[in-house]
């Protein structure tokens, strides 16, 4: 707890030690009274309001209910005959005299106030512990965390332990709300000097008081005013102006979403020496002690954190009127001191300016420190304090007298596990020594993290006790025992690793004499040896030499991904060169800087690519074709450090610069790490990465330096994953080198490829930081055992690796910032320093310096850069990295990112990582990369939704399909069109939004009809044919001709308006069909299949191609797939801003428009397509001869002519097409058709093409867009005319080609010029017959599929998640740390070094900038109510969707009263959800969400009118609601549906003969009579709550069979087909069907029963009472008598009793319960050996527990007064805990099954009907808690939990925090404290039940317990289970033995747990055997 300050009067009587203690209780001076009047008492009528202290109180405790944060506890230890009857009056007197001890706070519509009640007794409870003395200190931490309910109070609790006869403990606990420290000084003084009064018979020697403290409220707000206020608040905003920076501690874990002020404590004395020395300090600088503390606290903050403002909270006692001295009451105020620290200042100055700061915050310490934060309105979060983080105090000692004849021995602060910041540090001055106390939030901080910064507090004390004239950068800030584990174990070279004396090249000679045959290289199939390879590089190096190169001369190596590669490294080295390498991609601007930079003289390149280099520039040699020649020796004095290569990197800022490396930086890299490793020739590695990486240089020579085969992978297949992955298999590489990006592709492609097998032993990560989160599906498939993952951070200046760390398995679940990058090579240095160049401390950042036989030479020809970067360190030379590390705890570095990337939003730095790993824990999230925007202020979320999602997505897409099918039919079914045949209603321009003119559609059809009958049709398949456009002029044509269309209204009305009126249509048959169904018809049907103007409906590309997959089935060879009327891919933006620019509104400004452009371009949910995609095809189809692509043609400009073309795909042979060899380039020169023309008819080539042609047809908006690009912001937009028209100028109309090549005589193809966004075309003309030979541009081999096309389906999917990764990250993460924008890709974009390349990532959407959002109407009725509310709350005008509460004036208050007023509307909110969901869109679909899936929106009419007609339905008897699990169930049901889902199959053996099958079912009958249950259906659509109907006449199920002809494995597979057709249909909530029999004899005497429950109907609990009630009713009817069942309490009254629960009780209970389970608890991938996805169906195990234990059991729930019930509970929340915590700590909870029937109404023992219900039971496991304790904890939750059994699930979870619709863990367990005879009315072993959950363990406590674990195949293994029921017995075997031990060797037990050894009984679903079910029912096992 706080003890702010704490204040008392009192005598000197107690020792220095006792007085020491007292500082407990005191702060500061008293002060005299601020001003000359008092303070008047209050009218009695007023209602006081609150303070403004409590008023910030009140609103936290509103924001996190039931929080002991605020609980002031203290203890006194008194020795001495303390009588408790007068500690009882002493304390009523207090409570009498003291108002605030009698106060409240209710609230009204939001609004609090003080109600102070006339009389309140606050008993005094006595605990005797005479007999365990030692459980006080348990049950004080016990006592000092149960919160207050500061509605009811009473707010003060004093309770005495008895320990001895004369030894006793008092306990106080109060709300902050009612005291502070000064008021605990005064409490304590009241009640010892009232105790020696009443001991003595006296009475009270206190007068009474003049003023209360509601008194002082009225008057604080009323003197706190005016004049007063403003010069009180005018320093405050100029002291914390600009206060944006919040401290960045060096947190252990990432901040959470909402502060939960759990916390830890810790304890510590600085010795009296160095107080002495510190006071002496205080008196030379003229200050205080306080000053000297509070200096050297910011000072160390300082240096922890590398910020300059540190701004630190402090309280003070703020009795600054002589009037509320002698009042308890909250006075408490809290100041800023902010300072600003540098490293220059000495610390003698820091403390003055402190001073100076700590002087005026005194003077100005009336204003409460709530009003500054209102006035200054910072940023508000829910995960942090406003304005500081860190508290500090100083209490100076105070004496404090004992009672008469008491002696008070120890005053102690009470910590209650809380924090209410990140670190709170008090400071107890007792004279002797300072005692030390500390506060921390244990969310973000470990213990051992707060010790090593209590340490360096001390030693930076002692350090300024010595020298105060020490600057701050030279202060030590870590002990000299850490700063030795750093300097002499962590950080220095570990041994010194002899460098090979051979060179790198001559390493690979070596292999190449000993193994010349064996393979070194490898590449697209075919490989070199190591003979070949050295060969080949021997004749290069002698021709290197011949032309000058010698010792260390750099060469340029420029060639592809190729074994020329290989041998041009190996040949420049054996030259004595040293590579430059120059990728021949670069653009020519980048080679030539490379070249000039490095003045390389001779460039080494491929035959092919040599021209390139060709122009006067270094001397090209190529690869090969040079005379044979042996191998060259070295030159005199090579040597190991000859540079060996130069590799350029980029760097942040400035040009490229070159690392000159040396030889022996390499082959020291290998000695270094060989014993990590033990590369050989057994291994294969793979070049994927490019060799102008220096990854790369590890690929090759880890291969070829240990004689291993080294696998180029082509550049194409590097970029391609699926690719990747198929030749890492094929190749059988065992050493793979990967970027993590690469990395998680390579793992999303190996998830959905077929199965196959990799031989891999080692992954070695590099090139960027590791997010090890995003490894856990690599491990769930490969485990990490082999191969082993292994981190290497890197730098290229390092020569490739510096550090290594192995990555396991464990290393998923660690939380933290950074990347785990291990310790350093063997023989490298690493030194971590601060901003000043000093060590940094254990867990804070700093800049990695590495030094060692790593460190390359420098950089080439830049001194002053290597001399900056490259500085002498005490071992050596070091480079400064530029990286962010730290040294973690046990002496690993943990990477946190470059220093010059650091990214800071709103103040606070953002760890990117941390919120991508928050947003891959969502489960529709594969991948996640966040980044800030150029400027800085947003972050942008870059997401890959997880390939399930597009699961989603399918389901959307069809909708999607229906969506488009109800359009066409609302179109054609209005009647018929004026012209039949020209039918163009939906035709509608996306200019106007008015109909296409039909002239415009006149045009556009005739074009089309031209096309299609150029193909030569005669027949025809048009998919797609509508109105008939095509197929009425089409058809005539043609022989035979068939037209689909999904729609059946388009169908009918073609047939009767078009088709059937014209004879020469008769031939035309018309089909309801979707696209992609050709089921219709044969293969090679048609000659030409027609889909026009249809593409742009589909879901996505993939549909497409199936649809053109099927097209290509039924077209013949020679034939044609017409795809008319494609929107073109290249011009999407620019048709969008076409459209946006001619809106013909008031011209908005450049940036609206902009940003309008883009958000309609995101809209879009066509299909919209490059060519290339056609041209792509033909990979996948080799029936494709050839691909045509061309323009529209028309005059008319309209949006069809503009964007977009026809695409014609040609079968039969392939024909090899080539590129003229005419070829002219527009963009080059004055090109136009008069100078073609010209060119044609001089010279008559064949073929002509002219790429890169100005379209005429886009000249406008092309000029409008380059217009707008250059505009600024607030220009305005440039305009264009409403309706296009063509613009010429330097442009060509497309149509003038096609009326060239008419006049020509020539053929002409216009298709869009690749990549040109403008609509620039390319022309092709070629002599007629010769058109199909050839093609205008080839598709490059870069271009992937994806690239080729938009994707609605997956653009929907991803539309439907963002907001709800937005809601799922503003739970988990501070707001400041929620990314703005949410961009989806399918992919992420790689360089060639196989990282991110940022460059190629698509922009993030602007934020709207026209308002527009914010100012959109309410739309739904929750958003509607919301804006109400918001209006009268803030008293502001219109509120829209996008406005945002606290930019409307909103604050904390008024969260209060926008919940009190939501809930009055009936919409569920909390203050946090406000603060949460800061727009009303948000907030609205926040509460919207909260309510659950129930059939919001629905009128009460409508629902009202359902019920009304199903109750008017004769054959319904009754309709009512759902009880709480039927609810449940059938929403879970509804949206999830899956076969067997809340069903029951249960399995039994009977007498056969015992009854026949008519009194069998006659029974049935009369008992479905009987029990409503069994004639219900559900009824739910269209109704707001979904409602069960009981109908009158009962339909029993029931079949008979007769197996006894049947051998056994006969019966068995009969068996199992019955179960799987059962399970198949499954339940139907719709039909009355709660129960089906099946009986089959299976031989003379035994025949088998299988009934199949429904849970919607019945529960194990009903079915058993129907199974007593069979007998009786058989008997009844045997014996001709009319059955009467026993019915007991009807269930629908059942539910209307338990309807009228508190549901607002309810609601708070469960928010309290869930708070903080942000994540399923998930055990099955926890399990030790469990395989996820290994099995299916379903399976159950069961053993029984051997006797002593379930004797022993039995005796521990008397000896611990607890119940069995409580015992197994805790045992499998241990057993959970085990396997899904962290080790010493688990926050687990597992669902409870509860009966329902615990109410004691009366007939509810003989009620049919499901009561069940499953809960949540959360437990919180700490293992040094001891076992009693734990015990007594569950139960009480359990208790809990059962008193508000009746609440619905998914209510219940949506109090919580969990994502919606997932539950909180995959387990539940059912107590069966009924008994196996009544609830189990058949043998146990044979039932399946699903329930939703996945794992259902069952304990039946009888005379032999048995334990059962039924579970889910597919998530659950046999032998896991096997596990499981070893690992959970062995948990209640050591409850059995832990006696008061802690929980620890309770979780101990269960992992060192092994399956039972004895006999374990179990089925697995489809293996029952009849002759096991019969046995059972005999009694044997």
């Amino acid at each position: 707890m706080s003890l702010d300050e704490k204040a008392g009067t009192g005598s000197d009587r107690l020792s220095p030690q006792k007085q020491a203690l007292l500082a407990k209780l005191t702060r500061g001076r008293r002060q005299s009274g601020a001003s000359a009047g008092g303070i008047p008492r209050r009218d009695p009528g007023v209602r006081p309001p609150l303070s403004f202290a409590q008023r910030r109180l009140w609103f936290l405790d509103q924001m996190v209910p039931g929080s002991p944060a605020y609980n002031v506890v203290m203890t006194f230890s008194i020795s001495g005959p303390l009588r408790p009857d007068v500690v009882g009056r002493a304390v009523d007197e207090i409570v009498r005299r003291h108002e605030a001890l009698r106060t409240t706070l209710p609230s009204e519509d939001g609004e609090p106030w003080q109600r102070v009640a006339g009389t309140m007794s606050v008993p005094v409870v006595t605990h005797d512990l005479r007999q365990a003395p030692d459980q006080v200190d348990d049950r004080i931490a016990e006592l000092a965390r149960e919160p207050f309910d500061l509605a009811e109070g009473p707010l003060l609790r004093v309770v005495l332990f008895r320990l001895a006869e004369e030894r006793w403990v008092v306990f106080l606990n109060a709300h902050h709300v009612v005291v502070d420290g000064w008021s605990l000084g005064l409490f304590w003084e009241e009640l010892l000097t009232l105790y020696d009064a009443f001991d003595a018979g006296r009475p009270s020697p206190f007068k009474e008081l003049s003023i209360q403290y509601p008194d002082f409220a009225i008057w604080q707000r009323e003197h706190l005013a005016g004049e007063r206020l403003e010069n009180q608040l005018s320093y405050w905003r100029e002291r914390l102006a600009g206060v944006t920076e919040h401290l960045e501690l060096p947190f252990d874990r990432p901040r959470p979403a909402v502060q939960t002020f759990e916390g830890g404590d810790a304890e510590l004395v600085y010795p009296g020496p160095l107080r002495d020395s510190l006071q002496e300090l205080a008196r030379e600088q003229g200050v205080g002690l306080y000053t000297v503390l509070l200096a050297a606290l910011q000072a160390l903050l300082h240096r922890y954190t590398g910020q300059g403002d540190i701004p630190v909270g402090s309280p003070v006692t703020n009795r600054t009127h002589t009037d509320v001295e002698p009042l308890i009451g909250f006075f408490v105020n809290t100041l800023v001191h902010r300072t600003q620290v540098s490293g220059e200042q000495t610390f003698a100055d820091l403390v003055a300016e402190v001073q100076e700061g700590a002087s005026g915050a005194q003077r100005h310490q009336e204003v409460p420190f709530e009003a500054i934060v209102e006035d200054l309105r910072p940023e508000r979060y829910l995960s942090q304090n406003p304005l500081f983080q860190v508290c500090f105090n100083f209490l100076p000692a105070r004496p404090l007298r004992s009672p008469a004849g008491l002696t008070v021995e120890r005053i102690s602060g009470v910590r209650n596990a809380t924090s209410k910041f990140d670190l709170w540090i008090s400071i107890v001055d007792r004279n002797d020594d300072l005692l030390v106390e500390v506060e921390y939030n244990s969310a973000v901080f470990d213990h051992a993290t707060i010790d090593r910064l209590l340490a360096a507090y001390r030693t930076l004390l002692e350090a300024v006790g010595r020298d105060a004239s020490t600057t701050i950068a030279r202060l030590p800030v870590m002990t000299e025992e850490e700063r030795a584990r750093i300097e002499n174990e962590w950080g220095p070279r570990s041994e010194t690793v002899p460098v090979p004396a051979e060179l790198a090249h001559e390493l690979f000679a070596e292999h190449a004499r000993r193994t010349p045959d064996a393979v070194a290289v490898r590449h697209e199939g075919a490989g070199l040896t190591y003979r070949e390879l050295d060969e080949q590089s021997n004749a290069l190096a002698h021709a290197l030499r011949a032309r000058g190169v010698g010792r260390g001369t750099l060469v340029a190596l420029a060639t592809e991904r190729s074994p020329e590669l290989v041998s041009g490294v190996l040949g420049i080295l054996k030259a004595g060169g040293a590579y430059v390498p120059v990728d021949p991609t670069y653009p020519d601007e980048r080679i030539q800087y490379l070249l000039g930079d490095s003045k390389a003289e001779i460039v080494v390149t491929q035959r092919h690519l040599a021209g390139r280099f060709a122009d006067g520039g270094p001397t090209v040699v190529t690869v090969d074709g040079h005379p044979p020649a042996d191998a060259p020796g070295r030159l005199p004095g090579a040597g190991p450090q000859d540079p060996a290569y130069v590799i350029y990197t980029s760097g942040s800022t400035g040009k490229p610069k070159g690392v000159r490396v040396s030889h022996a930086n390499i082959t020291r890299l290998f000695a270094a790490t060989d014993h990590w490793f033990g590369f050989g020739p057994q291994d294969t590695w793979a070049l994927f990465h490019s060799f102008c990486f220096d990854f790369s240089v590890w690929e090759l020579w880890g291969a070829l330096a240990h004689g291993g085969r080294l696998v180029i992978v082509p550049h194409a297949v590097s970029r391609s994953p699926e690719d990747f992955l198929e030749l890492l298999r094929a190749e059988r590489v065992t050493v793979l080198n990967q970027t993590p990006l690469a990395f998680r592709h390579l793992t999303a492609a190996e998830e959905t490829a077929p199965p196959g097998e990799l031989s891999l032993r080692l992954v070695i990560f590099g090139g960027e930081a590791l997010d090890v989160a995003g490894l856990r599906p690599w491990f769930d498939r490969h485990g990490d055992q082999r191969p082993r993952l292994v981190n290497m951070y890197g730098i290229t200046e390092t020569t490739v690796h510096v550090t290594y760390r192995e990555i396991t398995r464990a290393d998923v679940e660690r939380v933290s910032p950074g990347s785990p990058i291990g310790r350093p090579l063997p023989d490298l240095s690493v030194r971590v320093l601060d901003g000043y160049g000093e060590l940094s401390p254990i867990g804070v950042r700093g800049e990695l310096h590495v030094g060692g036989a790593g460190v390359a030479d420098g950089y080439v020809d830049r001194p002053e850069l290597t001399a900056e970067r490259f500085a002498e360190g005490p071992d050596g030379r070091e480079y400064r990295s530029g990286d962010l590390v730290r040294w973690l705890p046990a002496g690993e570095l943990e990477y946190l990112g470059r220093a010059d990337q650091q990214v800071k939003v709103r103040g606070h730095r953002v760890e990117l990582g941390e919120v991508s790993a928050a947003l891959t824990a969502h489960p529709e999230v594969r991948e996640a990369f966040v980044l800030p925007e150029d400027d800085g202020s947003r972050l942008v979320a870059y997401v890959i939704p997880e390939t399930g999602a597009t699961g989603a997505a399918g389901e959307q897409d069809e909708g999607r399909g229906e969506e488009w099918r109800g359009v066409f039919d609302r179109v054609y079914s209005e009647g018929p069109a004026l012209e039949p045949d020209f039918d163009i209603r939906g035709w509608d321009s996306s200019y106007t939004g008015e109909p296409l003119s039909p002239m415009d559609m006149w045009e556009w059809v005739g074009a089309t009809v031209d096309r299609v009958l150029e193909l030569g049709p005669r027949r025809v398949l048009e998919i797609g044919c509508g109105t008939g456009l095509l197929l009425s002029r089409i058809a005539p044509h043609c022989a035979e001709y068939h037209g689909t269309d999904m729609s059946a209204t388009a169908v009918r009305q073609l047939r009767e308006t078009v088709v059937s009126p014209r004879p020469d249509l008769s031939g035309v048959q018309l089909h309801v069909l979707p696209a992609h169904d050709f089921s219709a018809f044969e293969p090679g049907q048609f000659d030409t299949v027609v889909i026009n103007s249809v593409v742009q409906y589909f879901p996505d590309p993939e549909y497409l191609r199936q649809v053109i997959a099927g097209a290509l089935r039924v077209v013949a060879d020679g034939g044609a797939v017409f795809i008319g009327d494609v929107r073109a891919l290249q011009v999407f933006d620019t048709f969008h801003a076409d459209v946006e620019l001619r809106r013909g509104e008031s011209a908005p400004s450049a940036a609206q428009a902009r940003s309008r452009i883009r958000h309609a371009a995101a809209r879009d949910r066509e299909l919209v397509l490059d060519p290339a995609f056609f041209e792509l095809l033909r990979r996948e189809h080799t029936r494709i001869s050839r691909v045509e692509t061309q323009l529209r043609r028309g005059e008319r400009d309209t949006e069809m002519n503009r964007y977009r073309y026809d695409a014609v795909l040609h079968t039969g042979t392939p024909v090899e097409q080539r590129v003229p060899g005419t070829a002219l380039d527009w963009t080059a020169g004055e090109t136009t058709p008069d100078e073609v023309e010209s060119l044609i008819r001089t010279r008559d080539p064949e073929a002509v093409v002219v790429r890169g042609v100005p379209n005429a047809r886009l000249a406008d908006v092309v000029q409008a867009l380059a217009e707008l690009d250059r505009a600024d912001d607030g220009a305005p937009a440039p305009a264009l005319p409403t309706t296009p028209a063509p613009q010429h100028g330097d442009a060509v109309h497309p149509e003038r080609w096609w009326q060239l090549a008419r006049r020509l005589g020539r053929t002409a193809t216009l298709s869009w010029t690749p990549g040109a966004a403008d609509g620039r075309y390319t022309v092709l003309l070629a002599t007629p017959g010769t058109r199909e030979r050839w093609i205008a541009d080839r598709v490059d081999e870069s271009v992937r599929a994806e690239d080729t096309s938009t994707d609605p389906a997956f653009a929907n999917t991803a539309a439907a998640l963002m907001p709800q990764l937005r809601a799922h990250l503003k739970d988990r993460l501070p707001d400041y740390m929620v990314p703005s924008s949410f961009v989806p890709l399918t992919r992420f974009p790689i360089n060639a070094n196989g990282k991110l390349d940022r460059a190629a990532l698509p922009a993030a959407l602007p934020e709207p900038t026209d308002g527009t959002e914010g100012a959109a109407e309410p739309v739904t009725e929750t958003e509607r109510a919301l804006a109400e509310i918001w209006e009268e709350v803030l008293g502001t005008g219109r509120v829209g969707t996008g406005s945002n509460f606290f930019q409307l004036g909103g604050d904390s208050i008024h969260t209060i009263r926008v919940v009190t007023a939501a809930r009055k509307r009936g919409i569920e909110l909390t203050p946090q959800m406000i603060f949460q969901h800061g727009t009303l869109s948000e907030l609205a679909a926040a509460a919207s969400a909260t309510d659950g899936p129930a059939g919001a929106g629905e009128s009460e009419e409508v629902t009202g009118d359902i019920i009304a007609r199903l109750r008017a339905d004769p054959g319904v008897e009754d309709v009512y609601p759902l009880a709480p699990f039927q609810l449940w169930a059938l929403r879970t049901m509804v949206a999830n549906p899956a076969p067997g889902a809340f069903q029951v199959h249960r399995l039994t053996a009977m007498p056969r003969g015992l009854v026949n099958p008519e009194v069998f079912r006659a029974a049935a009958t009369e008992l479905a009579r009987a029990y409503e249950v069994l004639r219900t259906s559900f009824v739910w659509e269209g109704l707001e709550e979904p409602v069960q109907v009981v109908h009158r006449e009962p339909a029993v199920e029931f079949e008979f069979a007769d197996w006894r002809a049947y051998s056994p494995s006969e019966q068995d597979a009969a068996l199992e087909r019955h179960l799987a057709a059962d399970r198949e249909r499954g339940v139907d909530p719709a039909a009355p069907a709660g129960l089906r029999y099946f009986v089959a004899d299976v031989d003379d005497s035994h025949c088998l029963m299988v009934a199949s429950l429904s849970y919607l109907c019945l529960d194990g609990w009903s079915f058993n009472v129907i199974a007593q009630q069979f007998d009786a009713v058989i008997a009844d009817l045997m014996a001709g008598r009319t059955p009467r069942p026993e019915t007991g309490l009807r269930f629908r009254d059942f539910i209307a009793e338990i309807g009228k629960r508190d549901r607002q009780a309810e609601a708070d209970y469960w928010r309290r319960a869930l708070a903080g389970l942000r994540e399923p608890v998930q055990l099955a991938r926890n399990v030790p050996g469990n395989r996820v996805g290994d099995g299916d169906g379903f399976g159950r195990q069961w053993l029984s527990l051997p006797d002593d234990l379930a004797a022993g059991l039995r005796r521990l729930v008397r000896e611990q007064g607890v119940t069995l019930n409580t015992l197994f509970q805790a045992g499998w929340a241990l057993t959970v805990a085990a396997f899904t915590g962290d080790g010493e700590r688990a926050d687990v909870a597992h669902g409870m099954l509860m009966t329902g029937r615990s109410s004691g109404l009366e007939g509810s023992d003989a009620m049919v009907g499901p009561t069940l219900n499953i809960l949540p039971l959360r437990t919180e496991v700490e293992s040094n808690e001891p076992v009693p304790r734990f015990l007594r904890r569950v139960m009480a939750e359990i208790a809990e939990v059962g008193a508000h059994e009746h609440t619905v699930l998914d209510e219940a979870l949506s109090y919580g925090e969990l994502p919606p619709g997932r539950l909180p863990c995959e387990s539940y367990l059912v107590f069966q404290n009924v008994g196996v005879e009544t609830s189990e009315r058949f043998p146990p072993g044979y039932y399946v039940s699903r329930m939703g959950f996945p794992l259902r363990v069952d304990v039946f406590p009888t005379s032999t317990m048995t334990v059962h674990m039924s579970y889910y195949r597919d998530l659950f293994t046999d032998e896991a289970i096997g596990f499981l029921l070893g690992a959970y017995p062995a948990v209640m075997r050591a409850l059995l033995e832990a006696g008061d031990g802690p929980v620890r060797e309770l979780l101990a037990a269960a992992r060192r747990a092994t399956a039972p050894a004895g006999p374990v009984s179990g089925f697995r679903e489809g293996q029952f055997v009849v002759k096991d079910i019969l046995a059972l029912a005999g009694g044997e096992q």
